[in-house]
């Protein structure tokens, strides 16, 4: 009886010793808090299809979300820009000057047959200092533009968007070259393409030098995706969505610039 004791004894001890280590081990493996005041705020506003941004809402709608949501930088997907008789006219102008931001148009792809140019305007704060588009293939192009972020900490805003698998290799090659400390990469893709632009990055990147996050959406079966891809000097932190105006939603990404 009392050998019994003994030995139930000492499985207790060695159960507290080992629940001891195990609390010591996971406390090195804590998620750094976040610090909201090194958080910047992306907008994304899209309907997340081929369809035209403002084919079921006004600029002014969407100006005066942006007007009243915080942000740093806000992407306007699929502000397509059509040949007119004497000029091109590009959507996203026509927000961009409601709300009063400097806008930059970033192409995808060119449509013969409707005399238009797919792509996405970029809307910043104030008057760009570096700007640079390099081109992933058949008119895509990834935008990279020097802007601060928050509070004085500066970012190499990013963004690109992927319609078809033939631009997913060229593009994380351009990802490859370009993406450093201060890239923060806003883009969409086709969900059907998702794990195979996650694949190509995983086999191109070096582990612990980045972050790829999807960004849940509500509708699951969105026929596009936002992603963020950094590098290990920022984390991703959540999303708010909210609706704008029927099937147009602004995403709120946020984004921690970490020390």
């Amino acid at each position: 009886m009392k050998s019994n004791y003994l030995y139930l004894l000492f499985i207790c001890v060695i159960s507290c010793l080992f629940v001891s280590c195990s609390d010591e081990d996971n406390k090195g493996e804590e998620i750094p808090e976040w610090n909201r005041f090194r958080t910047t705020n992306v907008l994304v506003y899209a309907h997340l299809s081929e369809q035209n941004l403002f084919s079921s809402c006004s600029y002014k709608e969407v100006a005066s979300s942006i007007r009243n949501t915080t942000h740093s930088v806000a992407l306007l997907d699929r502000t397509n820009a059509v040949y007119g008789q004497t000029a091109i006219i590009n959507t996203g102008t026509e927000a961009a000057r409601e709300s009063k931001k400097v806008p930059v148009f970033v192409p995808v792809s060119y449509n013969s047959e409707e005399k238009k140019i797919i792509g996405s305007t970029v809307l910043f704060p104030s008057t760009i200092s570096e700007m640079t588009q390099y081109e992933v293939e058949n008119g895509c192009r990834y935008l990279e533009t020097k802007t601060e972020a928050v509070n004085g900490i500066d970012m190499l805003f990013c963004s690109v968007s992927l319609n078809c698998e033939d631009l997913i290799a060229p593009a994380v090659d351009v990802f490859k070259k370009k993406v450093s400390e201060q890239t923060v990469l806003v883009g969409t893709v086709r969900r059907a393409l998702l794990s195979n632009l996650e694949s190509e990055i995983t086999s191109n990147l070096t582990s612990g030098t980045y972050s790829f996050v999807e960004v849940e959406n509500r509708n699951r079966d969105s026929e596009y995706c936002i992603f963020v891809l950094t590098s290990h000097k920022w984390a991703f932190r959540g999303v708010t969505e909210t609706s704008v105006s029927g099937d147009l939603h602004c995403f709120q990404l946020q984004i921690e610039s970490l020390k």
